[in-house]
C-alpha cells in the first residue's frame, strides 16, 4: 500500500476534471477522478512553458542521441567502473 503525500504538477487539464461538476462526466471519468485522490493531496497547474521537467522528458530526442549503436551499449557497460562498482554491491546485497 502505498503511503505519503503526494503532489502532481501537470500542464495537463486534469486540474480542471477536479473543479468539473459530476453531471457533466461519465461515470468511468468520475471512478478514475476517486482513484486518483486516493493518492493526489495536491495538484498544482504549471503552464507548458514553465514546465522545465515535462518538457525536457517529452522533447528526449534533442537531448539523447538516438542514433544508438546497440553494439556499443554492453561494450560500454563492461568496462564501466563505477557500473561494476554497483554490480558488486547488489550482488552482495542481494544475493548474499
Amino acid at each position: 500500500m502505498l503511503e505519503g503525500n503526494f503532489h502532481v504538477i501537470t500542464d495537463h487539464k486534469l486540474i480542471y476534471a477536479f473543479k468539473r461538476k459530476s453531471d457533466q462526466m461519465s461515470l468511468r471519468q468520475i471512478h478514475q477522478l476517486f482513484f486518483i485522490l486516493e493518492f493526489i493531496t495536491d495538484v498544482r497547474h504549471v503552464s507548458d512553458a514553465e514546465n522545465i521537467v515535462a518538457n525536457a522528458l517529452s522533447r528526449v530526442d534533442t537531448i539523447m542521441p538516438t542514433n544508438l549503436d546497440m553494439q556499443e551499449i554492453p561494450e560500454t557497460q563492461a568496462s564501466d567502473d563505477e557500473l561494476q562498482i554497483t554490480e558488486t554491491i547488489y550482488i552482495n546485497v542481494f544475493e548474499a
